[in-house]
């Protein structure tokens, strides 16, 4: 009664691990696919424009898989697309490719789709992984609340008390707080009375006449805080 167990509210950053790890694993891979294509794209120093394209439609469907045919001083060189496109090839597309070695190219296409891969896996790993951080925050907030409420249940052992709503709840089920009743101890009926005998006031003094001695005037243009006068 006095340890509430937060076994399974442990269990409750499970999902929150998970998906830091789906995350990651999609930042990585995609990121890899980007990095790989941007630096093999960064490895050509020259472009031209391609001088003819042909295609053909993937498995019947209206994918392209374009092969496009440039010059380089006088020589005739074919690149291939690495990916399918929905749309139709440019006849006129951007090729890159390394003056040392002209046959090493890569279709601007190709350029387009590794700063995809690098846009994706930064905004759909990192919300994945944002995601998981969110649900470990509020589980070990979680398991503070609860720590808290045993440590004040452990204080109050031996005493009456009665367990009271939190407002908290773990998995559905509302976390409870011992709260101690008690009583002041009685007023007696009759108390014990001194015998001090007859009291006469036989002075008196008016306030008019006392005034100098009780106080003394404050004089100001503007009301004052009562702290002012005294």
């Amino acid at each position: 009664m006095y340890d509430i167990d937060f076994s399974v509210i442990k269990k409750a950053r499970t999902p929150g691990i998970i998906f830091i790890i789906v995350g990651s694993i999609f930042a990585i891979i995609f990121g890899i696919i980007s990095a790989t294509t941007l630096m093999n794209r960064f490895s050509m120093d020259n472009k031209t424009n391609a001088i003819k394209v042909e295609y053909h439609d993937s498995d019947g469907e209206l994918m392209y898989e374009p092969t496009y045919f440039y010059n380089v001083d006088g020589k005739e060189y074919m690149c291939d697309t690495s990916s399918s496109q929905s749309s139709k090839p440019n006849d006129n597309e951007t090729i890159y490719y390394q003056s040392k070695n002209p046959s090493k190219c890569m279709p601007a296409a190709d350029e387009f789709i590794g700063y995809f891969f690098l846009v994706f896996s930064v905004l759909f790993g990192g919300l994945f992984i944002l995601i998981g951080i969110i649900i470990i925050i509020n589980t070990n907030k979680r398991i503070k609340k609860v720590t808290s409420l045993n440590e004040v249940g452990k204080l109050v052992k031996g005493l009456p008390y009665r367990m009271e709503r939190t407002g908290t709840e773990v998995n559905d089920r509302p976390i409870l707080r011992p709260v101690i009743d008690y009583q002041l101890p009685e007023v007696p009926a009759d108390r014990v009375k001194k015998a001090y005998g007859k009291v006469s006031l036989t002075e008196k003094g008016g306030i008019f006449d006392n005034l100098d001695k009780l106080s003394s005037a404050v004089h100001s243009d503007v009301p004052l805080c009562m702290e002012k006068y005294g």
